[in-house]
């Protein structure tokens, strides 16, 4: 097995806010599963706000929120690559 780095990393704060709006609608659409006992990073997520401007509040993220979005978008990378 191959380990790659991710593709998904963030370079700017436009793919950052495209990273989370890919965990907006994989939660939306019920393909974004967590475990129960993880609530830390749940509790991440629901934190993130949004400022008047429709864009992310940085202040509101925190590791846990990043990294989920993160690993949501690489996830969606590799499974348009396998398709």
């Amino acid at each position: 097995m191959k380990i790659e780095n991710m593709k998904s990393v963030p370079k700017n704060r436009e793919e950052f806010e495209r990273n989370f709006n890919i965990l907006e609608e994989s939660s939306r659409q019920g393909t974004f599963h967590i475990a129960n006992h993880l609530s830390r990073s749940i509790q991440g997520i629901t934190n993130v706000r949004l400022l008047p401007n429709g864009r992310i509040d940085f202040n509101t993220v925190d590791e846990n929120a990043r990294l989920m979005a993160n690993m949501t978008a690489n996830m969606e990378h590799l499974k348009n690559v396998n398709e």
